[in-house]
C-alpha cells in the first residue's frame, strides 16, 4: 500500500514539472528523475543517516521496478550525500545535488541543518522534504 502511494506522489510530482525534468535528464533515450539525499552519514547521526540512504534506495529500486511494470520511460536514480549534521555541509551539499539535476531532495536530518537548506533557491526547481525537523525556524514562513 505504502509502495504504492510513494508512486503515485512520484508520478504526481513527476507530472507537475515535465518540462523541467526533461531537459534536465541525464539520458535522453530514458528520462531520470533524481531523488537527493541529505543525511548525515560520519558521526552522530550515521546511524539514521545509513538507515535513510538504504531507504531511499529501496524506494528507488521499487519506483523502478513499477515504472518498468507499467511502461513507463523513465527511471530514478539517487544521489546521496553526506552532511555531518552541519549546517554549512548542508547548505553546500544542496547546492551540489542541484548541480546533478535533483530535482527531489529527502533530508536533511535536524532542524539546525535544514534552516539554511530553506533558504537556499535553486535556479531550477528543487523540492526538499525533511522529515526530522522540529523547529518552527527551519519551517516555511506561511504569509
Amino acid at each position: 500500500m505504502s509502495r504504492r502511494l510513494l508512486v503515485l506522489l512520484t508520478l504526481f510530482a513527476f507530472a507537475a514539472h515535465a518540462d523541467t525534468l526533461k531537459h534536465r535528464a541525464a539520458n535522453p533515450t530514458r528520462g531520470d528523475i533524481v531523488i537527493g539525499g541529505l543525511f548525515s552519514l560520519t558521526g552522530d547521526g550515521a546511524t539514521l543517516g545509513a538507515a535513510s540512504a538504504a531507504a531511499l534506495d529501496l524506494a528507488a529500486r521499487d519506483i523502478n521496478r513499477e515504472f518498468d511494470d507499467l511502461g513507463i520511460p523513465y527511471h530514478v536514480v539517487t544521489s546521496v550525500e553526506d552532511t555531518k549534521l552541519t549546517p554549512s555541509v548542508a547548505a553546500a551539499k544542496i547546492e551540489l545535488l542541484a548541480s546533478r539535476a535533483a530535482t527531489f531532495v529527502i533530508g536533511p536530518q535536524s532542524s539546525a541543518e535544514a534552516a539554511p537548506v530553506r533558504e537556499w533557491r535553486s535556479p531550477a526547481t528543487t523540492f526538499s522534504v525533511s522529515r526530522r525537523t522540529t523547529s518552527l525556524k527551519a519551517q516555511p514562513s506561511r504569509r
